[in-house]
């Protein structure tokens, strides 16, 4: 379906929806993004803004649950050189187009975006308006410049929050669990989920660490529920994979990026391993990739236990 983009000095651009009829505008911007178009569309910066991409393929991995940065898309328009139609990509939920046709929100494609990117970076971003129902440059033209420019525009409440969600003060919650156990010297590690929901406070130990939450109060954005434990499961064994490669080939930048997401590394904490309690302040990784304690000014290294801050600093 011909599509025309027509911006608000003149300049004339042909190309095709992917997405049905439409007729919208906004202000004309471009993204040189190799990726990350979903986290473009979804992102609240970009509101009344008709996107343009400048990598000439974009789609080609689909969309994903997690790569989203808000509850919609914000965007007034997708502008792209080629749209893939046909994700390769096992975690992805939909194709671009649905995605878009979702939101209600226009996508171009067949466009020379090289072209347009020159035009934007000389000229500047500015008004422009495209459409599949009037295909008349002259009057696409009359259209766009009779629209608000963005200047002085408050967008605050257009992609402020709706109504009032649950924050839970920036505390850390439990989502998973991972449960180590030596026996016969072999380690055993078993790792559970909270997916689709999470006990209660009330049903949760008397000396629980963190209180619990699922993946669904996380990501309330899009449903969780056909996220399978099958899928769950394959994205947890890649990774595990990836970490254990990463770890015998690359032990020292292993250990930094693992120390860097300790949660209570510098903290006072109270490990209790078997049937022991030992307390003093969480230091890292040990060589071996255990938990390290500085307990009295002497390190010593766990490789199984439950953690949790010691009672004085809770």
């Amino acid at each position: 379906m011909k599509a025309l983009l027509v911006l608000e000095d003149g300049f004339t651009l042909e190309g095709k929806s992917f997405t049905g009829d439409f007729e919208t505008g906004g202000e004309v911007i471009f993204t040189t993004g190799m990726t990350g178009y979903q986290e473009v569309l979804t992102d609240p910066s970009y509101y009344g803004q008709m996107v343009c991409m400048t990598y000439p393929l974009v789609g080609n991995y689909g969309i994903c649950e997690a790569d989203m940065e808000s509850a919609r898309v914000h965007c007034s328009a997708f502008l792209v050189k080629e749209c893939c139609k046909q994700p390769s990509n096992w975690q992805s939920v939909m194709a671009l187009p649905a995605f878009l046709q979702k939101y209600g929100t226009p996508g171009m494609e067949g466009l020379d975006t090289r072209a347009l990117t020159r035009h934007l970076r000389i000229n500047g971003a500015m008004r422009g308006m495209i459409s599949t129902k009037e295909l008349n440059p002259a009057v696409l033209k009359e259209k766009v410049l009779a629209q608000p420019t963005m200047k002085g525009r408050n967008l605050v409440p257009f992609v402020a929050a709706q109504e009032p969600y649950a924050w839970f003060d920036n505390q850390p919650q439990k989502v998973a669990g991972i449960l180590l156990e030596e026996r016969g010297g072999v380690l055993l590690a078993g790792i559970g989920i909270n997916v689709c929901w999470a006990p209660p406070a009330e049903q949760m130990r008397a000396d629980a660490a963190l209180e619990a939450t699922c993946l669904e109060n996380l990501h309330k954005s899009i449903s969780i529920v056909h996220y399978t434990a099958e899928a769950l499961w394959q994205t947890l064994v890649k990774r595990m994979f990836s970490a254990y490669i990463g770890c015998h080939s690359f032990p020292e930048g292993w250990r930094s990026r693992a120390e860097s997401l300790l949660l209570w590394r510098g903290e006072n904490v109270e490990l209790r391993d078997d049937d022991r309690i030992v307390r003093g302040w969480l230091a890292g990784l040990g060589t071996s990739g255990g938990l390290c304690l500085n307990i009295n000014g002497r390190l010593e290294e766990f490789i199984c236990g439950s953690l949790r801050l010691s009672p004085a600093q809770k």
